[in-house]
């Protein structure tokens, strides 16, 4: 037995009795060593009692429910367009004129296979929710996919896979290899910063402008 403090523990061989002052005479408390690990102080060395964590409790339980929560959260995340016949979907800016040459190009060649899935951004039904919370800005700004699986593609691997669905891979096979790659990569960059004053649009930002008062205008009415 030891004394510390006004508190007396005893040592067990299956755990640790202890007496403190203010409990009253003849008040003890057996306390488990599985529970709580108890310091005892000599003149010389300090020991500790093993102990196991009291979060442990119940750990097979909770544990499994954690994990399948967190499987079927992997899931839903992995699959947010289930059933969809489409593999991929194109979101376009319906008025750009040499996009809508390029999206009419991909239609005919997808038609009949509907591997593609065309949305276009400009039109007041799109809905940044139905598409992982891509914005109009944000697709303004340059071109976006999105698998089936939830994945979101943007610049030239845009067109890489919308162009192997239809069988034209070979079009783009070059900007796999480098520095190939990275160079069109570059002049596509140049490319989606001038695409609206180069095919004679307004400034993006007028054109928000406009979209966000025409959203007013349609609340207004309902």
């Amino acid at each position: 037995m030891l004394s510390s403090g006004g508190m007396a523990v005893v040592r067990s061989s299956r755990g640790v009795l202890f007496a403190a002052r203010g409990l009253g005479s003849g008040a003890n408390r057996r306390v488990s060593s599985r529970t709580i690990t108890t310091t005892t102080t000599t003149s010389s060395s300090s020991r500790a009692v093993p102990s196991l964590p009291l979060a442990n409790a119940g750990r097979g339980t909770s544990g499994r429910c954690f994990s399948q929560q967190s499987a079927a959260s992997t899931s839903a995340a992995a699959s947010p367009y289930e059933g969809a016949t489409w593999e991929i979907r194109m979101l376009y800016d319906g008025d750009c004129p040499l996009c809508m040459r390029e999206v009419n190009m991909l239609r005919r060649k997808d038609e009949g296979k509907n591997k593609i899935d065309f949305v276009d951004i400009a039109a007041d039904t799109y809905r940044p929710e139905d598409n992982q919370g891509i914005s109009f800005e944000e697709a303004m700004g340059k071109i976006h996919a999105i698998t089936n699986r939830g994945e979101v593609v943007t610049n030239v691997e845009v067109f890489r896979r919308l162009y192997e669905l239809v069988g034209l891979g070979w079009v783009f096979a070059i900007t796999k290899v480098e520095p190939f790659g990275t160079i069109i990569d570059r002049v596509y960059d140049v490319w989606a910063k001038y695409r609206l004053p180069v095919t004679g649009r307004e400034d993006l930002a007028v054109i928000l402008a406009k979209r966000k008062e025409q959203a007013c205008e349609d609340k207004c009415r309902i």
